[in-house]
């Protein structure tokens, strides 16, 4: 990856402070026990741009740093695998209890999805869902979270610190009858790397694909990085190389085309996606006929059609899951919190209308001014963790505490000053774009919380494609509600670093916040590189530090994970990856979901 970098006269010193911060940390490990091997890497970055720096209320100083700087970073590393480098076949197993075939599974997810190309999905439960039943990725997080397993590959090895070698299951065939070969595995990670989309950002470390024979295929990367395999698990399904030549710019939309267990028969816009079986599946054939997702947008009506058997399964709203949890025809199921509820406050002067925001201080005292634990207890009922930073406890390696700085409850006081250090201290108004169905009752309370100290906050609620749209692609909003869980891999660069790096400002790309910050991006460059599990979690800590003392963005809570599934349904466990969606079918991991009709 070729990742820009800014580097101003007046912040060495700061760097050099953020180094021995690192390495005062850096000790600090728990939880994740990887296996090791020691290696020699080389890597090089290069870095340039121009720095815009906030200095007094509304006023800003843009500096162009006129040279590019390389950075070579030169190391012996231990890569730190969350697997063993070599992984056997998977043998094609059937479940303990074996199921019985037939029946329509339904789903009730809370929205519909721009499209169903892995390119442009965007997390949530109908895309997770959709992601693993009709495409299949390389390979897979077991139910752990500490394997990671092959599924369309037959093994994978890594030669050495930049070289991965990866097997590809023979008799394989897409849904359209095309057959599975290095060559499609090849077109389809190509597509990724040469598309501007989300995927890309998300394999940016990915210097080139080779064909080495007809099932094998080697991916070289740019700079060593524990990412790689992670950002493999999700989003990354291959996809028919035919279908993709004969759909254009319509794939995703009027097809859909991989090589898993289910196939896309119709999706029919804000009403529901349908999927049937695939019976020339290569692995154990799924027991269920067809799989329905119906999108029923209020949480309330998705659980009351679960009590009546009107569909199988839900993402439940915690009020519901208090309200189901002892019921005797539903089966609540409670998972981890992977990812964190905040707010994101546009850094780009030029694309944001409410300077005020551009003062760090007005911007610290909106985060003085949040009662996070008012909103965990009247939005998520108690199903939620107070927000700290932007890594969760899910991620248990690099979670910490302790770097709370914002006090739970609220510091109204505190708000009011800073917000008249920064000379307004009759507060000022500004708009906060929601895009997320679950997201208006968060806005609605945050509003109240924050006209307590003279903050007027205008809610422009949009449909979550156009919101998106607005956010990702246009980038033009002042604040912005979303939730974050990363790239799918558990690392900092993956949580953190991507969310943050400031080379990922253009469409379709990360960096929601638009923050060009010399300091975070050099954390976010050793983000990428570093393979010690020690230094990673100093680096976690450090840049956490750094965007909570900035205050970008607030850091609001994490929510658990609530699915729930009618006492019909045989063999379903919730998977803990924040973007896997309901698990129907996956010989990877011994599931195969049926119903007792």
């Amino acid at each position: 990856m070729s990742t820009t970098h800014s580097v101003s006269k007046t912040s060495i010193a700061a760097l050099i402070i953020v180094i021995i911060v690192i390495a005062a940390s850096a000790a600090y490990v728990t939880q994740i026990q990887p296996t090791t091997i020691t290696l020699t890497s080389t890597a090089e970055r290069t870095v340039t741009q121009t720095i815009t720096t906030t200095v007094g209320a509304g006023s800003t100083v843009t500096q162009t740093v006129p040279q590019t700087i390389t950075q070579t970073v030169t190391r012996t590393a231990t890569i730190t695998q969350t697997e063993t480098t070599t992984q056997p076949p998977v043998t094609t197993t059937t479940p303990t209890a074996p199921g019985k075939p037939g029946g329509t599974f339904i789903i009730g997810v809370e929205k519909d999805e721009p499209s169903l190309d892995p390119l442009f999905t965007q997390a949530g439960v109908a895309a997770d869902t959709v992601q693993n039943a009709i495409y299949e990725t390389l390979v897979v997080y077991d139910f752990a979270m500490k394997k990671i397993v092959p599924r369309l590959a037959e093994s994978y090895e890594q030669i050495d610190d930049v070289t991965y070698i990866f097997k590809i299951r023979k008799g394989v065939s897409f849904h359209d009858g095309t057959p599975l070969n290095a060559n499609a595995v090849k077109k389809s990670f190509d597509r990724i790397l040469t598309t501007q989309s989300p995927r890309q950002s998300q394999l940016d470390m990915v210097k080139e694909v080779e064909v080495v024979d007809d099932y094998t295929v080697k991916f070289i990367l740019k700079y060593p990085t524990p990412n790689f395999l992670p950002n493999l698990t999700w989003g990354t399904g291959v996809v028919s190389p035919t279908a993709v030549e004969k759909y254009g710019k319509d794939y995703g939309t009027a097809a859909a085309v991989g090589t898993g267990p289910f196939k896309f028969v119709e999706w029919v816009k804000g009403d529901h996606i349908l999927l049937e079986r695939n019976n020339a599946y290569w692995g154990t054939k799924p027991y269920l006929d067809k799989v329905l997702i119906r999108i029923i947008p209020e949480a309330s009506v998705r659980a009351l059609e679960l009590e009546r058997g009107g569909i199988h399964a839900a993402q439940l709203s915690p009020s519901d899951a208090t309200r189901l949890k002892g019921s005797k025809t539903v089966n609540v199921q409670v998972g981890p919190a992977p990812r964190v509820i905040m707010l994101s406050i546009n850094m780009n002067a030029s694309t944001q209308e409410t300077k005020a925001l551009l003062d760090k201080r007005v911007r610290q005292a909106i985060s003085y001014a949040v009662d996070r634990q008012a909103l965990v207890n009247s939005v998520e009922e108690g199903y939620a963790i107070i927000g700290v930073g932007i890594v969760s406890p899910a991620i248990g390696a690099f979670w910490n505490p302790s770097l709370q700085v914002y006090p739970p409850t609220a510091n109204i006081a505190k708000a009011k000053e800073l917000l008249a250090q920064a000379g307004y201290p009759n507060g000022f108004e500004t708009t906060l774009l929601n895009f997320f169905p679950w997201g208006l009752p968060v806005a609605t309370v945050l509003q109240a919380q924050l006209d307590k100290v003279g903050i007027k906050l205008k809610i422009n609620n949009m449909e979550f494609g156009a919101g998106a749209t607005v956010m990702l692609v246009d980038r033009k909003y002042d604040i912005a509600l979303h939730d974050w869980a990363g790239t799918g891999s558990p690392t900092p660069y993956g949580v953190m670093g991507a969310f943050y790096d400031p080379t990922q400002v253009g469409a379709w790309q990360w960096n929601l916040q638009n923050v060009q910050d010399p300091i975070m991006a050099f954390l976010v460059n050793e983000m990428a590189i570093q393979t010690d599990l020690a230094a990673q979690k100093g680096l976690s800590d450090a840049a956490q530090r750094r965007a909570i003392d900035e205050a970008w963005g607030v850091f609001l809570y994490y929510p658990n994970r609530i699915h729930a599934v009618t006492t019909a349904v045989q063999g379903y466990n919730l998977h803990p990856h924040p973007w896997y969606g309901f698990v129907l079918a996956m010989d990877a991991l011994n599931v195969n979901v049926w119903l007792q009709q």
